[in-house]
């Protein structure tokens, strides 16, 4: 699909929602989406990597990954202020990456570091959701 004044795209669509991105953020960019907990920025992230052959990360999966532990539990465990820095630290490691697709936790966007960092390195993509999904995000699929 293409654009005024030559300007290339590509679109798509991924649960229900029309997906257009300009072709020269493919592989050259990081797109990463924030929004609140349900707003499918895991389920979206993976079928927007997939659809344009760049890697998917997902921020909350590599704290369990290199925990051993749900993000749940390492809350509760470190409070948010140390779940928080993890976080961060996670976050800043893979948007050194380039050509990536990142899902942030819920809450990340909460440290101005890692608003700043996401914004300097890459596309920042916010997903809204109603507050139904969010109060019971699994009762909406």
């Amino acid at each position: 699909m293409s654009c005024c004044a030559g300007y290339s795209r590509s679109g798509f669509i991924i649960n229900g929602i029309v997906l257009v991105v300009p072709k020269k953020w493919q592989r050259k960019r990081n797109i990463f989406l924030v929004g609140p907990m349900g707003a499918g920025k895991s389920t979206i992230g993976r079928q927007l990597a997939q659809q344009l052959n760049m890697e998917f990360y997902d921020s909350d999966q590599e704290i369990e990954k290199r925990t051993g532990a749900d993000v749940g539990w390492v809350f509760d465990v470190e409070g948010e202020d140390g779940f928080r820095d993890r976080e961060e630290k996670i976050i800043n490691e893979l948007t050194e990456k380039q050509g990536i697709v990142l899902a942030t936790g819920g809450g990340s966007v909460k440290s101005r570091e890692t608003r700043n960092r996401l914004s300097a390195r890459g596309v920042v993509v916010y997903l809204e959701t109603t507050i139904e999904k969010t109060a019971c995000p699994y009762a909406a699929r």
